[in-house]
């Protein structure tokens, strides 16, 4: 009996041994793979939509996108006009790299309007396709971001291509915190939403400019799987040059927070998706965004939608409009309005 009872045990010990190294080695296994994919992302960057060759026949080999960029200039004298609609105009950051930009507020109906009449610009307009124009409401964006723009860019037809970088009157920012802002207002506070202002308009020369390259819409997206009529778009953002993809932790964080340089390994992929069988073509996006390692990017967070609230010929596009002037309700926006009277910004080159 005792015989077979320390045979049992041996046995017993033999494979418990076995289902140990087993156990081990498929998870070593399972952790080397995992260290692999994370090392192979870290080590693939997303590539930049916009080309070295793009850039040389398309842009005179200028890879830097500003506000002076698209095929016609804003009018000064149409700025001038639309800045004294504002209810006040002034520097918000008298020292460092900002000191020569002017802000300016106003409510959310007025504001609205300003955006859309400041980037309808003759000889850049008419060219964006209808679906970009107007003005959008970054419905559910939780860092205080409130009206944007696409409408003043340039259009290449021929790659799909659409480029547009903030510019004066092209953006606005939330003053204080709406009532039933995102995640309780938690990123509201004001000071927080003028340092994300700050993080992509730089000192506006240039400010972040922005890439759209259109395709066919993937399966899994919230537009229609197969369409290919503008309904999804791979956005990057680009904080100085067009080769170069920011959308990474460190390079949106860095003007705000103090970040060590290993946060650009935490890379982020941004997409535009048009909802189907809306009011009008273009007038409800989905702006999905990812987060992940290097070129590799799984975690969803961070997405919101992009609703048009005035339509391509300026008018408010219903009931996406009153459902905005409500959720604002008596809090005021903000926008870059222009540059310090006496200075004189300056266009720079690669």
């Amino acid at each position: 009996i005792t015989r077979q009872f320390n045979y049992n045990i041996g046995v017993w010990h033999e494979g418990f041994k076995q289902f140990c190294i087993g156990c081990c080695g498929c998870c070593g296994c399972s952790l080397l793979i995992l260290l692999i994919t994370i090392l192979v992302c870290t080590f693939k960057a997303a590539p930049s939509n916009v080309t070295e060759k793009f850039i040389k026949q398309q842009l005179d080999g200028d890879a830097v996108y500003g506000w002076w960029s698209p095929p016609a200039p804003q009018p000064p004298r149409v700025l001038t006009e639309l800045r004294k609609q504002l209810d006040r105009d002034t520097v918000l950051a008298p020292v460092g790299i900002h000191e020569n930009m002017t802000f300016g507020f106003g409510s959310a109906a007025t504001m609205a309007r300003l955006l859309y009449s400041a980037t309808k610009v003759e000889g850049v307009w008419e060219k964006v396709p209808q679906k970009l124009r107007g003005v959008f409401w970054m419905k559910g964006n939780g860092i205080g971001e409130e009206l944007a723009v696409l409408q003043y860019g340039s259009w290449f037809e021929a790659e799909q291509m659409y480029i547009t970088g903030l510019a004066p009157l092209s953006w606005a920012w939330a003053g204080g915190k709406p009532e039933q802002a995102p995640f309780d207002g938690a990123m509201y506070d004001f000071d927080v939403t003028l340092g994300s202002a700050f993080s992509i308009l730089g000192n506006g020369d240039p400010a972040t400019a922005m890439s759209y390259q259109f395709g066919p819409c993937p399966s899994g997206k919230f537009c229609k799987a197969g369409t290919a009529d503008l309904t999804y778009a791979d956005l990057q953002v680009h904080m100085r040059e067009l080769t170069v993809n920011n959308i990474d932790m460190k390079s949106m964080l860095q003007s705000s927070l103090p970040v060590p340089a290993w946060f650009s390994l935490f890379t982020g992929k941004f997409t535009l998706e048009e909802i189907p069988d809306t009011i009008q073509p273009g007038s409800h996006w989905r702006r999905s965004i990812t987060w992940g390692v290097g070129g590799c990017s799984c975690f969803d967070f961070g997405g919101y939608d992009l609703v048009k609230v005035i339509d391509g010929k300026g008018e408010p596009l219903q009931p996406a409009y009153d459902e905005f002037i409500k959720y604002m309700g008596d809090v005021d926006l903000f926008a870059w309005s222009g540059f310090k009277a006496g200075t004189t910004p300056h266009r720079p080159t690669r």
